[in-house]
C-alpha cells in the first residue's frame, strides 16, 4: 500500500508539470495547405527551417505551414531577432486556426524586413505560415488576407522571397503533456485497486 501511494504521489508531482518548451526543426519540405502542414508539437519555443525557388527538376517550395499546439494565452511569433528568431530573406508571417481560418498576419515589423504577429488564443492547435515577400495566403475568391480579406486558407500566390529562417515563438501558456496524467489516472486506479483488497 505505501508503495502505490508513493507511486500515485510520483505521478501527480509529474501531472502537475508542463511539457518541457523545445526548438522545432522543419523535416524535409512542409506543406503549404491544411491538409498537408508539418506537426511541428506542442511548447514550441522556435521553428528553423528554408524556403527555395526550385529550378527544373525541383518544384519551388515558397512557403512552409506548420500546426502547432498552444495553451490559453498570448502567443507571439517573430523573425525580427526577438525570441531568439532569425531570417536571411524578407518574410511574412501568417497565423490561421486549425481549420485554416484567418487571425492575424504581418509582414514588415518595426521598418525591418522581418515580421511579428501576436493573438490572444484558446487553447488548441493553429496553423503557422512563413512565406517571403510577396507570396500572400489566399481565400478561395483570391483575396490577400495581409490586405484584410477573411476566410480559409486556399492556396498561395506561390513566389516571392525564399531562404533560411528561425521563427522565434513566445507563448504565455504550455500545455500540460498528455503522458503525466494518464500516469495520475493509472495511480488513482491502482489505489483504488488496493483499498477494495484491503476490505
Amino acid at each position: 500500500m505505501k508503495n502505490i501511494g508513493l507511486a500515485l504521489v510520483a505521478a501527480f508531482a509529474l501531472s502537475s508539470t508542463q511539457a518541457m518548451a523545445v526548438p522545432f526543426t522543419e523535416v524535409a519540405d512542409a506543406g503549404s495547405l491544411v491538409g498537408s502542414a508539418q506537426y511541428a508539437g506542442t511548447n514550441i519555443t522556435s521553428i528553423s527551417g528554408s524556403t527555395s525557388p526550385g529550378d527544373l527538376q525541383t518544384p519551388g517550395d515558397y512557403e512552409d505551414l506548420f500546426r502547432l499546439s498552444v495553451g490559453d494565452g498570448l502567443f507571439e511569433a517573430a523573425t525580427t531577432g526577438l525570441f531568439g528568431s532569425s531570417r536571411s530573406f524578407d518574410t511574412m508571417l501568417f497565423l490561421f486556426d486549425s481549420s485554416g481560418t484567418f487571425i492575424t498576419a504581418n509582414d514588415d515589423s518595426g521598418g525591418s524586413f522581418g515580421s511579428y504577429i501576436s493573438a490572444t488564443l484558446v487553447a488548441g492547435d493553429y496553423l503557422l505560415g512563413i512565406s517571403g515577400f510577396s507570396n500572400d495566403a489566399l481565400n478561395g475568391a483570391g483575396g490577400v488576407f495581409r490586405s484584410s480579406a477573411t476566410g480559409i486558407l486556399a492556396r498561395w500566390e506561390e513566389s516571392g522571397a525564399t531562404g533560411n529562417y528561425t521563427i522565434g515563438i513566445n507563448s504565455t501558456a504550455a500545455v500540460p503533456e498528455p503522458a503525466p496524467l494518464a500516469l495520475l489516472a493509472l495511480g488513482l486506479t491502482a489505489l483504488g485497486l488496493a483499498r477494495r483488497k484491503r476490505r
